[in-house]
Parts: structure tokens; C-alpha cells; sequence
């Protein structure tokens, strides 16, 4: 006896058990393509897997010198990891008017905000020298919002504030910068002088 419907997958599939699938409304991701047309055009600009194992190849000398190990490659001490360690190029700012012509024991430091207390200690401890460290406190703040020239609303990046607490208190005093009228004073007072051990 003959079996009536189609065989799809070892399978018999009757007519009347078919369901017709309705087509998923999201949209597909556009394939990553350059679709810059102009002078100054690119060929190929999106680096593919082949490219970037090529680049790496090229990083390493490959084939006329061979990589180092892949232990040492992944360890803290190699090369580029090394000066990432002991060379930090983390952005630390004193916040002036925290000590600026006031005798104060709390500066005020500026710091990315993935750094943590204890970084911040040792960064101020070993790069600027502040050994009288008695305790820390930090909080986390927004970047500040601003209209460029031309009416964009831009956005700074987030700080941490690191308010630091010294055993002994600081100041920084300002120095003033004269003005025109005492700089000539000054001027003439300097020419009398020559004129007199003349």
C-alpha cells in the first residue's frame, strides 16, 4: 500500500498537516560593509580574522622570529603588561581650591572611576610621594553636561573624588600677579637704585 504526503526528513508529511509559518517581523543586522564611495575610499577598511591574525603576525616577526611562549605572553610581567603594571597611565587631578589659601588636612584628588582605594593610595604613595596617608573616602560623580559651539549638548567623563585625609594639614598659597602701575613703581624704584650705587 502506497503512503500518501511527502517525505521530508524520513518523514511522512501529509498535505493537510502542513502550517504555513508566518515570517519573523524583526529585521535582519546589515552585514558591516563600507559604503563610503569617494576619494579617499578605503579598500576593504573592516579587518576580517584574517587580517587581524595577519597584523599580529607582522607584530610578532612572524615567521623570521618566532613568538614568545604563551605562558610568558600571558603573564603580568610580559613586555606590554609590564609597563601597563609599573607605568600606570592613570589621570590624576588636585582639585585647587580644596587647598588653595587654606590650611586644610582633606585635599581633594580626581581620579578615573574604575580606580579603587587602594590603587589611589598607592598611586599618591609611590608617584607623588604623599607618605602621611591616614584614611581615604571616594564618590563617584557624574560628568558635567555643556553645549559646544555649535549647540551640541556634549558630556564629560565620570570622576571619582578621592577626599584624602593627611596627618599633617597643607595650603598652596597664591601668588598674586602685579599690576601695570606697580610694575612700574617697581621698574623705577630698581632704576633709582642703579643710579644710586652708580
Amino acid at each position: 500500500m502506497r503512503k500518501t504526503g511527502f517525505v521530508w526528513g524520513h518523514k511522512p508529511l501529509a498535505l493537510w498537516m502542513y502550517r504555513h509559518k508566518k515570517p519573523d517581523a524583526r529585521p535582519f543586522p546589515e552585514p558591516v560593509v563600507n559604503n563610503y564611495y569617494g576619494r579617499l575610499r578605503l579598500w576593504n577598511a573592516i579587518p576580517s580574522r584574517v587580517g587581524v591574525l595577519r597584523a599580529k603576525a607582522d607584530a610578532w616577526g612572524y615567521p623570521h622570529r618566532e613568538p614568545p611562549p604563551k605562558g610568558l605572553r600571558q603573564s603580568r610581567e610580559f613586555f606590554p603588561f609590564f609597563m601597563e603594571k609599573y607605568f600606570p597611565d592613570v589621570e590624576c587631578r588636585l582639585v585647587i581650591d580644596s587647598v588653595l589659601n587654606v590650611d586644610t588636612n582633606t585635599p581633594i584628588f580626581e581620579f578615573p572611576p574604575h580606580v579603587s582605594k587602594l590603587e589611589i593610595i598607592n598611586y599618591l604613595r609611590n608617584i607623588h610621594g604623599i607618605d602621611n596617608i591616614i584614611d581615604i573616602k571616594t564618590k563617584n560623580v557624574s560628568g558635567r553636561t555643556f553645549k559646544n559651539e555649535i549647540g551640541k549638548i556634549k558630556m564629560l567623563p565620570d570622576v571619582k573624588l578621592a577626599f584624602v585625609t593627611l596627618d599633617a594639614p597643607v595650603r598652596i598659597d597664591f601668588k598674586l600677579v602685579k599690576t601695570t602701575e606697580e610694575a612700574d613703581a617697581d621698574k623705577q624704584k630698581d632704576a633709582e637704585k642703579s643710579k644710586g650705587t652708580a
